[in-house]
């Protein structure tokens, strides 16, 4: 895709920027230069200075979508019309410059006065509504004229072309994948209801209900603490829940009617009106030495965002070739604009079709090399204390050891039977951490509830809990968990990015701990000792400083309502020492020559969790990320007709993989502990969906002996290859 555009081009958006802006000026602005509310016209109500916004937009490249939201000004308003964010910014500094005193002169800045004393709010809504259909206009034309290319995002090391002139092979592919959904079962439902004294309580299936209430806040012009937000039990989401959708219409009608209010979406709804990820082009390029060593490797990968930019740029530059040691190296990810769904997160969003091509690529160059394909990848591996492409340092990581682990697994060297084919792929991924709160409370029958503030949605209630039980010394069943509303708890950010068992397990430790502190201080105050000579072991509280008996959780939970009060403990942090995480995959797939159907025969997945916390959880995120790369690999997609309606919109037609197409999934967890959190967690969500499509991919390549680039491989594809 080219990027320059010519000078008409140019032309055309600075018109179009002069145009969005006067009426963004006129519409948005009273008398006294202040911005109407969002109930008036949809819009945010904070306004941002044009220089303010066209300096951010240079000094920190943040998209102009991000301003709408934080602002809603006329201005960013304008910018949102650019698909090139550092054009929008030049572009503003003109206008600003040049045209702006223009419209102040002749008046223009006070129009909205002589609306508000001439006209009714009938005509003011009907200018917002011109307002906002000029924007989807001018963001049309910007895609028609610009190519809808929103942002280039360009990580890289060393120096590429001398890297390639000391290369002795050079490998050099394209790959191309479609749109696929996250296919969970449960569709967005909610419930809303408004109070007569301006509260609103609202049940909505989420993976961030601390999210969707700062957005319905910002939205509706409402104060946080007058939107209650509960969870409800979720019925899967892998990140395609971390969005806004009906919420805040609900909320509206609620308001206006006196009514609770339900939305539920079909199954149809849910495919065209929620997003997929995305679908991309990418191209590769990676040069060795005859020894397998890697020395300059390139990609660049498009994704498409959908309506809207908005892709996950960042995770796919990141993910390349960030699992080996290469000393020059450059990734490339461009934000497209496509008449398709805007697109939204799924499981390791933009990993998994760069680790598409990147593991692709290095098979075929261990295939003409005559390396096998775990060797190479251990002589280019990346070590302890490196980094990743991005620039994000590793401590402790267990990358040699998933290596290992494979090479030496019965699987990897089993035999094949006639028209099947191995594959293998390998995985990285660096989760999460960020914002998360947790209360606990020690109830008077020594029992003790933990409030979080993040939904469960792969299992995180029991982690929760065995770390509270580690931590106190006592059985687990002594422990009860709870996903608190909005107003109970303090701010958790989305149960996303693998960041969960980590980052609100690092709370959770931390306020079992104040109410272990607490516990030492009351049993040294009914001993009358020093609390320095209290300790806890094995769930009690012992002196060794004297002759006293030792003081169960249950006594002391008895004793303390009669003493100094309740007890409880609560922690609100911002996490940070995420550990990078490595999962390698080894499948094996039978292709029917006639027909072109290809059937999973045998799986194995090695995945360094850090530490197990729950093993039977971690196995299943293992195997149902496996079932998912199946899905992705060989049938799912989005399928549009000529005129460009979605054909396949429901699950009928949207082929996913049932129990039936699957083998058993066998999965070895590898254990090398993040050094920083106290039990070694790392993420386990996401990491294992990251090499999926790949090492099927790779399957089916080596069973049929050709080279295959597009997703999915459906039959029709395999027989045409077979030609």
């Amino acid at each position: 895709m080219n990027t320059s555009f010519a000078f008409l081009d140019y032309l055309i958006f600075v018109v179009y920027a002069i145009v969005i802006l006067g009426v963004g000026l006129w519409v948005s602005r009273d008398k006294d230069g202040k911005d109407k509310t969002a109930e008036d016209y949809f819009l945010a109500s904070k306004s941002l200075p044009w220089w303010a916004i066209g300096a951010s937009l240079i000094a920190a490249n943040i998209s102009a979508e991000q301003f709408i939201g934080m602002s809603g000004s006329g201005f960013a308003l304008g910018l949102a019309i650019a698909s090139y964010e550092w054009m929008a910014a030049i572009t503003l500094l003109i206008v600003g410059k040049y045209f702006l005193p223009i419209f102040i002169e002749k008046g223009l800045y006070t129009i909205p006065e002589f609306v508000e004393k001439r006209f009714s709010t009938n005509l003011k809504t009907i200018l917002a509504v011109f307002w906002i259909a000029l924007y989807v206009f001018v963001n049309l034309a910007s895609v028609m004229y610009l190519g809808g290319l929103a942002l280039e995002t360009i990580i890289g090391i060393g120096d590429l072309s001398k890297g390639f002139a000391e290369a002795e092979i050079i490998v050099e592919r394209e790959f191309r994948s479609q749109p696929v959904h996250q296919g969970y079962i449960e569709p967005q439902a909610l419930v809303a209801t408004a109070a007569a004294d301006g509260s609103v309580d609202l049940w909505t299936t989420t993976q961030g209900h601390f999210v969707i209430r700062g957005y319905c806040a910002r939205l509706l012009n409402m104060d946080m603490s007058s939107i209650r937000v509960t969870a409800s039990e979720i019925g899967g989401g892998f990140g395609g829940k971390n969005n806004l959708y009906s919420e805040p219409v609900a909320i509206r009608l609620s308001q206006k009617t006196g009514r609770p209010v339900r939305f539920v979406m079909t199954r149809s709804e849910v495919f065209r009106a929620t997003g997929p990820a995305s679908g991309t082009y990418s191209h590769l390029r990676i040069g060795a030495k005859k020894d397998g060593t890697i020395v300059a490797a390139e990609a660049t990968i498009y994704n498409q965002a959908g309506a809207f930019k908005g892709s996950p740029v960042g995770r796919s530059v990141d993910t390349f070739f960030s699992a080996y040691s290469i000393k020059n190296a450059k990734a490339t990810a461009y934000d497209v604009c496509v008449n398709r769904p805007k697109v939204a997160a799924y499981r390791a969003p933009g990993a998994p079709m760069a680790a598409l091509g990147a593991e692709l690529a290095i098979n075929e160059l261990a295939a003409k090399l005559a390396i096998d394909p775990i060797e190479i990848r251990l002589k280019n591996a990346v070590q302890d204390h490196e980094q990743s492409l991005s620039g994000v340092k590793f401590g402790r990581i267990g990358l040699n050891e998933v290596l290992v682990k494979a090479r030496e697994h019965p699987h990897y060297s089993a035999a094949l039977a006639e028209n099947q084919g191995r594959g293998f792929a390998l995985g990285y991924w660096m989760h999460g951490g960020g914002l998360s709160s947790v209360n606990a409370n020690l109830l008077d029958d020594g029992t003790v509830t933990i409030a979080t503030g993040n939904p469960d949605i792969g299992g995180s209630r029991s982690s929760m809990r065995v770390m509270a039980a580690e931590e106190l010394g006592v059985d687990i069943s002594l422990i009860k968990t709870i996903i608190a509303d909005t107003a109970s708890i303090g701010y958790s950010h989305l149960t996303a990015g693998s960041r969960t068992t980590f980052a609100t397990g690092l709370a959770v430790i931390n306020s079992v701990r104040e109410i272990i502190d607490k516990l030492r201080q009351l049993a040294a105050t009914k001993w009358d000792v020093s609390v320095e000579n209290v300790a806890w072991e094995a769930g009690q509280a012992v002196c060794h400083h004297g002759d006293f008996q030792a003081l169960s959780l249950k006594q002391l939970a008895s004793l303390a309502p009669k003493v100094g009060g309740a007890i409880a403990g609560h922690s609100e942090i911002n996490a940070t020492g995420a550990g990078a995480a490595f999962s390698a995959h080894i499948v094996d797939v039978e292709v029917d020559k006639e027909t072109g159907f290809t059937t999973p025969k045998r799986y194995t997945i090695i995945q360094d969790a850090g530490r197990a916390i729950s093993p039977d959880y971690v196995e299943g995120q293992m195997q149902g990320a496996a079932v998912q790369g199946i899905g992705w690999a060989l049938n799912e997609e989005y399928i549009y007709d000529h005129n460009g309606c979605l054909q396949n919109a429901g699950f009928l037609d949207y082929r996913m993989p049932v129990a039936s197409d699957v083998p058993m999934i066998d999965t070895v967890i590898v254990e090398v502990p993040n050094p920083n959190h106290p039990y070694g967690v790392r993420g386990v969500g996401e990491p294992p969906l990251v090499p999926a499509p790949a090492a099927v991919a790779n399957a089916v390549e080596n069973a049929i002996g050709k080279r295959m680039g597009v997703l999915p491989l459906s039959p029709p594809k395999i027989l045409q290859a077979l030609k």
